[in-house]
């Protein structure tokens, strides 16, 4: 059985994080609910982690925010490393993501980058990568996108150190 949790909206990402600081009593301004909600991307994960954060250890903002990335990108790549030594594929998977970090590209773009020979071989490392939920495509222009931002911004400092 698979569970799949997907982003939420942001109108209830924000009422998530309210609601929870509320049960808490505190509370965060309008302006930076709506930067939490867009850096979090509405991941469900992200948002716990950066509730917790903020209301645990009562703090600033800012720590809260460091904290809760700090602490993905340590997830996410622990994650990648694992699934790395067990996924069939897993080079090609990661030249795509990094690929994908850098901005939203089509099949056809993620060909010329990939390395592989023909349609049939990027479809299945695309369809992979989606039902990993990593990626999705984006309906409105059919352009590949990485779903997590974290995954995004782990794999754009990889890029950096290198």
């Amino acid at each position: 059985m698979q569970i799949s949790v997907k982003k939420w909206h942001p109108s209830v990402s924000m009422s998530f994080l309210q609601k929870g600081l509320e049960q808490n009593q505190l509370s965060l301004s309008t302006d930076l609910l709506v930067k939490t909600v867009e850096l979090l991307d509405g991941l469900p994960g992200w948002l716990t982690m950066f509730g917790y954060y903020y209301t645990a250890k009562p703090s600033n903002y800012s720590d809260a925010v460091n904290k809760t990335l700090g602490e993905a990108l340590k997830i996410v790549s622990n994650e990648t490393d694992s699934i790395g030594k067990l996924a069939r594929g897993w080079l090609t998977h990661l030249k795509l993501l990094t690929e994908l970090s850098i901005g939203n590209k089509s099949f056809t773009e993620l060909l010329s980058v990939s390395g592989q020979s023909t349609n049939s071989a990027l479809s299945k490392h695309l369809d992979m990568l989606q039902r990993l939920n990593y990626i999705e495509k984006r309906p409105e222009d059919g352009r590949y996108e990485i779903t997590d931002p974290i995954m995004a911004e782990l794999l754009k400092r990889k890029i950096t150190r290198q």
